[in-house]
């Protein structure tokens, strides 16, 4: 395709313009690519400062009765792409898993907040977390008069 552009714009002026076009749309298209690479570069720097904030946010919620009981744990507005890059599609309960190392961990995706808190009702051993902007946790509750709370907000 250059050699037929640069062939065309030669027999319609000089050798000399003809090679300076060549040589800009490279320059354009490679300039281009590369801008696009430093944003892919950058969604996927962004993904992995996102999953480490939630490892480290939610191991801040262990508790040494965690690793041998039963547990049931419902994420909400759980990240799933950042620009380009996959953040949590799968995987949240393997690295929970290898967080907290217990056999006995289920782990649910929830779509609001609602239905998470409903599902976890009366179940002593259930935990609500939701993820922020930012891909931290907060663990949450519903207070008795039927406000969302943070359990332990952050300061």
């Amino acid at each position: 395709m250059l050699k037929k552009t640069y062939v065309y714009l030669v027999s319609i002026s000089d050798r000399y313009i003809g090679t300076a076009s060549i040589i800009i749309i490279t320059i354009v298209y490679l300039a281009v690519q590369l801008f696009g690479l430093q944003k892919i570069h950058r969604d996927w720097k962004s993904a992995g400062d996102m999953s480490k904030k939630f490892l480290i946010s939610v191991e801040q919620y262990s508790k040494d009765f965690w690793i041998r009981d039963s547990l049931q744990f419902y994420f909400v507005g759980q990240p799933i792409r950042n620009g380009e890059a996959w953040v949590w599609p799968v995987g949240l309960k393997d690295a929970l898993w290898f967080t907290f190392k217990n056999p006995n961990l289920a782990v649910y995706t929830v779509s609001d907040i609602n239905s998470a808190l409903d599902q976890a009702k009366g179940v002593a051993s259930s935990h609500v977390f939701r993820f922020d902007q930012e891909g931290n946790v907060d663990e949450v509750v519903r207070a008795r008069n039927g406000q969302i709370e943070l359990l332990n907000p952050r300061r």
